[in-house]
């Protein structure tokens, strides 16, 4: 077992209150079917660097980086009293943040990218996920999954939450109309 296995799985395992942020980058896919690789992975690294440096802004915690999403937490791993703010702020700005790389992107002709994010706040188990090879801290349970189905109904460059988060900053933003969907 390699020390950072054995840190790892001396985290404790806890249930949480947690702001989760999902985001996923909307045309990856077909970009990869029709660009060079190396072109692909240099625009997804800029998009997931500049959000990353959005994130850090925010105080947010980037608990999995997958591919061509991101799922970003406030809360599951210290006490967060303005989680939800600051992951609605964080999602702004990272949409901002696709826009200005999209004009840079357009500079260097290359096809632009989208973000779809969706929040949720909700009950959270962090703890050690692995085996003797490998493990790490992660957050599983009902609040991850309803923050990344929200995330599944977003369109290119928008932003959902879910009622429980709404709940929590209601008199600090603006939202349209709530719409039903069913998870």
């Amino acid at each position: 077992m390699t020390s950072a296995t054995a840190a790892a799985q001396a985290a404790p395992i806890q249930a949480r209150e947690a702001t989760i942020l999902m985001a996923d980058m909307r045309g990856f896919t077909a970009l990869a079917a029709t660009q060079a690789a190396a072109k692909v992975i240099g625009m997804l690294n800029r998009c997931l660097q500049r959000l990353g440096e959005v994130t850090a802004r925010h105080g947010g915690h980037i608990d999995r980086a997958t591919g061509d999403s991101m799922l970003v937490s406030w809360g599951a791993h210290t006490d967060r009293p303005d989680a939800v703010e600051a992951a609605v702020t964080c999602a702004v700005e990272m949409q901002i943040a696709m826009r200005d790389l999209n004009l840079e992107f357009a500079l260097q002709r290359l096809p632009s990218v989208y973000l779809g994010i969706g929040i949720n706040t909700g009950t959270v188990i962090a703890g050690t996920i692995g085996t003797d090879q490998g493990a790490a801290y992660a957050l599983l349970g009902e609040g991850v999954q309803l923050a990344s189905r929200i995330e599944s109904f977003t369109l290119q460059g928008k932003v959902i939450i879910s009622e429980s988060a709404y709940e929590r900053c209601r008199a600090r933003v603006s939202a349209t109309a709530p719409v039903a969907v069913r998870v």
